[in-house]
C-alpha cells in the first residue's frame, strides 16, 4: 500500500492514537511515538521481532504452553483411566474428597465459578471474533462493547473471589509440598495394583489434587490479571511501554484461559462431578439388588 493509505505501516501508530486516545492530544502524541518505534513496525512485518536463544519470544510462549498442556492434561488422563475401575470398586464415600470449607467460602466459590464461566464465554468470543460461538454470543449480549463489559464484571469478580480462596488456603495452611510428591506415587501404586493403601486412606484432609487444583489457579489468576490490565488499559499501554509487550500480554493471556478451561474440565469434572457420581450409582445399584 502507498503511503496516503490509512493502513500502511509509517501510518500506524497514527491510526491508533486516533483510535484509542478520544480527544486527549498528549496521549494521542505519545501513542503514535510508541507506535511508530522500530520494534513495534517489526513486529507488523514478522510474528515477533525480540529473540531469546535464537528463538522468537512468541514461538517459545506458543511452545511453552503447548507442551504444558500435553503435560498437565496427559497426566491426569492417564492417571484418571487407571483410577476409574477402583472407582467402581470402592463405596461413594470413597470417592469424595473431604471438604474443609465453611459456608461463607462455599458461596465465594460459586461467585468464582459462574465468574469463571461467563470469563471463558465472552474471552473466547473475543479472542475468536469471526467464529460461530463468538456470533452466538454476539446474538444473546447484544454487542462488543456489552461483551466486553461483561467480560470486565466477570473479571472483577473472578480475581476478587481468588482473593478469598487465596487467603483461605493460606490460612488453613493448604500447601503444597514434598510430602504430596509420596502421595501422588502412592496412588499410582494402588491404582496399577502394586499397593493396597491409597493416599485417601491416610490421614491427608486435603488431597494431592485438590492442593493442585487450588494453587493453579491462584498463579493463572494471578498471570491473567496482569495481562488482562494490560490489555484493559490499552491507552496506558501504548502510550508508556513496547508495543511488543501488549502482544506477549495478548498471547499469553489466550494461552491461559485454554489452559484454564481445559484444565478444568478435565480435572475438576472428573475429580469432583463424574467420580462421586460414579460412586454413588454403584451404591445405589447395591442397595437395589438387596
Amino acid at each position: 500500500a502507498s503511503e496516503s493509505n490509512p493502513l500502511h505501516v509509517n501510518n500506524i501508530g497514527l491510526v491508533c492514537a486516533g483510535c484509542h486516545s478520544d480527544s486527549n492530544n498528549e496521549i494521542k502524541t505519545a501513542i503514535k511515538q510508541n507506535v511508530d518505534s522500530a520494534s513495534t513496525l517489526r513486529m507488523h512485518s514478522k510474528p515477533d521481532s525480540v529473540p531469546l536463544l535464537g528463538i522468537e519470544l512468541s514461538t517459545l510462549i506458543d511452545g511453552f504452553y503447548t507442551l504444558l498442556l500435553i503435560t498437565v492434561l496427559g497426566f491426569f488422563t492417564v492417571y484418571f483411566i487407571l483410577d476409574l475401575p477402583k472407582v467402581l470398586q470402592a463405596p461413594a464415600k470413597n470417592n469424595i474428597d473431604k471438604s474443609t470449607m465453611s459456608k461463607p467460602m462455599k458461596w465465594f466459590h460459586l461467585v468464582f465459578s459462574i465468574a469463571f464461566v461467563v470469563l471463558a464465554i465472552t474471552g473466547f468470543a473475543i479472542k475468536y471474533p469471526d467464529s460461530t460461538f463468538s456470533q452466538i454470543v454476539m446474538v444473546i449480549i447484544g454487542n462488543p462493547d456489552i461483551r466486553s463489559m461483561v467480560h470486565r464484571i466477570a473479571a472483577i469478580a473472578f480475581v476478587g473471589s481468588a482473593y478469598f480462596f487465596f487467603l483461605y488456603a493460606v490460612i488453613k495452611k493448604i500447601m503444597p509440598g514434598l510430602e504430596d510428591l509420596r502421595l501422588i506415587k502412592q496412588d499410582f501404586r494402588f491404582r496399577l495394583g502394586r499397593s493396597t493403601n491409597s493416599s485417601q486412606s491416610t490421614n491427608c484432609v486435603i488431597s494431592w489434587i485438590t492442593k493442585f487444583e487450588l494453587w493453579t489457579s491462584i498463579i493463572g489468576v494471578h498471570i491473567v490479571l496482569f495481562t488482562g490490565l494490560v490489555m484493559w488499559f490499552m491507552e496506558w499501554t501504548l502510550a508508556n511501554m513496547s508495543y511488543s509487550l501488549f502482544k506477549y500480554a495478548q498471547q499469553i493471556h489466550g494461552w491461559e484461559a485454554i489452559l484454564a478451561v481445559s484444565t478444568i474440565l478435565l480435572v475438576h469434572g472428573y475429580w469432583v462431578v463424574v467420580r462421586p457420581l460414579l460412586g454413588r450409582k454403584k451404591e445405589s445399584n447395591a442397595e437395589v439388588s438387596k
